[in-house]
């Protein structure tokens, strides 16, 4: 019987380059690190920006602006 890999989806939900912050920097190593796993899909990042437009790349699938909670 032939085994069938079925690959993982993951996403993470924060901060993203070109955005400079050390949380995006953290973030783009943990995505780069995850993306050799062979288990795994490419991973996507759900940007949180801070009220600023940035020019995104393909891995980021989507986008929300930081509304403050006070």
């Amino acid at each position: 019987m032939e085994k069938v890999l079925i690959k993982r989806n993951i996403a993470f939900l924060g901060t993203s380059l070109p955005r400079e912050c050390g949380l995006a920097a953290f973030s783009q190593d943990l995505m780069n690190e995850i993306e050799q796993i062979q288990d795994f899909n490419a991973p996507r990042m759900i940007a949180v920006n801070n009220n600023k437009s940035y020019a995104y790349g393909n891995q980021v699938m989507a986008h929300s602006n930081k509304k403050r909670l006070s």
